[in-house]
């Protein structure tokens, strides 16, 4: 789940909390903050290239340090 904490035009910044967890028994496995920056064209090309880039960031670096630590 993403939760949206800012979009910041003056510092060009999307933060984001990255949540895991298990809709069955409401754990939560990790929840932690991930700042995306923003790119495209228009307003709402602009704040999706931050999402996407969150979604990298998460697949690239994050994901593989979650599951690491799970073990």
């Amino acid at each position: 789940m993403f939760v949206v904490e800012s979009f910041d035009k003056g510092a060009n910044v999307a933060t984001i909390y990255v949540t895991l967890f298990d809709i069955k028994t409401k754990t939560i496995f990790v929840t932690e903050k991930v700042k995306g920056m923003p790119k495209g064209i228009g307003l709402r090309n602009f704040w999706a290239g931050a999402i996407k880039d969150v979604i990298n960031k998460v697949n690239s670096t994050y994901y593989s340090n979650w599951k690491s630590n799970a073990k």
